[in-house]
């Protein structure tokens, strides 16, 4: 089972593959999930998705019914409520009828969401835990195999067929062509790729570069702002927006680059498929360090890897990409050459076909664990330093531990969620604190390293202008009653995103459902406790 374009995505992109393989070891029934048909409608909810949900039940149903035994191939959705529910209802009525499941993980991110509530939590458990097979797209820090209990996993990049695309002759002299391929939204950093032109507009380079954005807008309001910031900026004659290409249009706007530049931050990305489709291209590529982009570019020497939203260092680099200009032909044929080894679709195909040998094959699971391997195979479960446990299972209260960090590099920013609600200044004699929580709180901001969540009441302390994100409870806590049961049940509001690093209290009380705000950070001010 899996989505096929349209829309154009990485995932579906990559179900196509497998769709249309022939898989001649199996008999294979392909069911099309149809949920979205334009990017802006992934994640969200529609009626239309509601009946497509029911009759994609029941002809799974039927499927499984008349093939007992069969394997149950499917994709668990991104981390968000929408899809998370659709999958709780699918998998709820289908898994029972199925042989043995191998699940793929195409978006980061859902094993963090899952434990991000008790229900969650529940229901994650319900749908996701001990599939015979978990084929991780992404190596995240929280690893699904690790939350889910699968039975085993493997690691398994996706792939993209790129032709055999030949670069036009260059001159040193034109303009330095920089590429960015993909949906056209905030967390694929396309305002980034403004703001590193304006940099480098600021430093005398504006007829150096020439920046290319092509993909299609994720929505009308987000393309007024970018066009808007683009003007604001002063980068139209360095930046264009090609709109979507496909085939050979698209094939033709990677020969005419110099570089691929892709400062993604984007929630949900895994392994994106326009970093195969650069390299397959022969360009070199700057990028972020972020999801599962160092591990699937690991011992890549044509990549650049730098922190997400940091305009300065990608400008930097793109005028370091200029003076190796000379070097472009030996660059070519190392990117391909990486590409070939690691992202062509055959080896997709193999990863997944090995995935269904290991389930149809007595004694093949126990197999794959002893024959594992950092990129074909499974790996056990990392040990809590301290404990020797394993960490991170679903229903386990002990965090999840980090894998190595060699394969996932710290994040250059950490994400807080500071509790506001409990301040009511001049109702609970907190003008102290609330002074003190706003200078911290700007303080915090303006190092440029954090990204803070404010949760506020209606009639509590709010966060300082420019905060992140400033979650506003729809009520007052100025009672005593309803600041007592929002005081110590918060953590069930959570707004459905990623859990963050850390939980800050500035008034220095813990809920009773602390569990779920771990690690946490208190200020005690005086003695009265």
């Amino acid at each position: 089972m899996g989505q096929t374009p349209p829309p154009w995505h990485g995932q579906a992109v990559a179900t196509q593959i497998l769709f249309d393989h022939d898989w001649p070891d199996f008999e294979v029934h392909r069911l099309r999930m149809e949920f979205s048909e334009e990017m802006l409608e992934v994640g969200r909810f529609q009626w239309k998705k509601i009946r497509h949900l029911f009759l994609l039940v029941g002809k799974a149903r039927e499927i499984l019914k008349n093939h007992p035994g069969s394997i149950l191939f499917y994709p668990p959705a991104s981390a968000k409520w929408i899809p998370f529910l659709r999958d709780v209802i699918f998998l709820s009525c289908v898994r029972p009828l199925a042989g043995s499941t191998v699940f793929i993980f195409h978006a980061s991110g859902l094993p963090v969401f899952v434990n991000g509530g008790p229900i969650r939590r529940i229901l994650g458990r319900l749908a996701y835990a001990g599939a015979d097979v978990a084929l991780e797209v992404a190596q995240e820090v929280v690893a699904p195999h690790e939350v889910f209990r699968a039975k085993t996993w493997k690691w398994c990049p996706c792939a993209i067929d790129v032709p055999a695309v030949k670069r036009g002759p260059r001159s040193d002299r034109d303009p330095f062509a920089v590429l960015f391929v993909g949906s056209l939204q905030e967390g694929k950093g396309v305002i980034e790729i403004l703001r590193t032109a304006a940099i480098l507009k600021k430093q005398g380079r504006e007829n150096d570069f020439r920046f290319r954005i092509v993909g299609k807008w994720f929505s009308d309001e987000f393309e007024k702002d970018v066009r808007h910031l683009a003007a604001e900026l002063e980068v139209d004659e360095m930046v264009e927006f090609a709109g979507q290409l496909t085939g050979d249009e698209k094939w033709r706007a990677y020969t005419d680059a110099d570089v691929f530049f892709f400062p993604t931050h984007y929630a949900s990305e895994a392994t994106p498929i326009v970093l195969m489709e650069a390299l397959g291209a022969g360009l070199p590529i700057l990028s972020t360090q972020w999801a599962g982009i160092p591990a699937m570019l690991e011992g890549c020497e044509t990549a650049t890897l730098l922190p997400v939203r940091s305009p300065d260092q990608y400008a930097a680099a793109l005028a370091d990409f200029v003076t190796r200009r000379t070097g472009a032909d030996a660059t070519a044929r190392e990117a391909r050459e990486f590409y070939q080894e690691h992202f062509l679709p055959e080896r997709f195909v193999e990863r997944v076909n090995d995935a269904f040998r290991t389930v149809a094959t007595e004694g093949g699971a126990l197999s794959m664990r002893e024959h594992a391997g950092p990129c074909s195979g499974g790996v056990s479960p990392a040990l809590d330093a301290g404990t020797g446990e394993q960490p991170g299972a679903l229903g386990d209260s002990a965090l999840p531990a980090s894998l190595s960090p060699t394969i996932h590099p710290p994040r250059s920013t950490i994400s807080i969620s500071i509790y506001l609600a409990d301040q009511n200044p001049g109702h609970d004699r907190s003008f102290g604190i609330s002074r003190m929580s706003q200078v911290v709180l700007a303080a915090l901001q303006g190092t440029g390293q954090v990204r803070i969540e404010a949760i506020a009441s209606k009639t509590s302390q709010q966060a300082p202008a420019g905060i992140g994100f400033a979650r506003i409870l729809p009520w007052g806590t100025r009672g005593k009653l309803i600041r007592l049961f929002t005081d110590h049940f918060h953590p069930l509001f959570h707004n459905g995103d990623a859990a963050p690093d850390l939980y800050y209290f500035p008034k220095g009380y813990l809920p009773l459902l602390n569990a779920y705000c771990r690690p946490s950070v208190v200020t005690i001010h005086d003695t009265i406790i």
